[in-house]
């Protein structure tokens, strides 16, 4: 999964690292410890679509909602990024997004917040084969 995350073309984002933890008394806590690192940038893509749209949204309009990320990044002067690399990457990424939220636990997510994303991700990660995207060509 790290591998997955940061590749060579990643982007400079924000990132949320080691937040959650359990101290010597078995007790949750939360550090809300950021640092900026390089990510692939389908990995935002992933997280985001896929858990702000319901199932039915996200199959009808993620095609579109990726080529208008391109179209954006161009506009702006970024060297587009190949479709078929960004769906690829996509893809992956799902898994990525599932397994963070399958081992999230009510005790620093609401069960609702939990149980919409894992149903999110897991359907999603299905229906475009997430799995077999990991053993696809590169993203780009």
């Amino acid at each position: 999964m790290y591998e997955l995350v940061h590749l060579r073309n990643g982007q400079t984002e924000h990132r949320d690292v080691g937040n959650f933890f359990v101290d010597g008394n078995a007790q949750p806590g939360m550090a809300d410890f950021q640092c900026v690192q390089r990510v692939d940038h389908t990995h935002d893509l992933a997280m985001f679509v896929a858990s702000a749209l319901d199932v039915v949204d996200r199959s009808e309009h993620e095609v579109a909602l990726l080529q208008h990320y391109l179209d954006h990044l161009e506009r702006l002067g970024v060297l587009r990024p190949s479709f078929d690399g960004v769906w690829l990457g996509y893809r992956r990424h799902l898994l990525y997004a599932l397994v963070v939220w399958l081992f999230t636990t009510d005790r620093f997510q609401p069960e609702l917040h939990l149980v919409t994303n894992v149903f999110r991700y897991g359907t999603a990660a299905l229906d475009l084969d997430a799995i077999g995207a990991i053993a696809e060509g590169t993203t780009s």
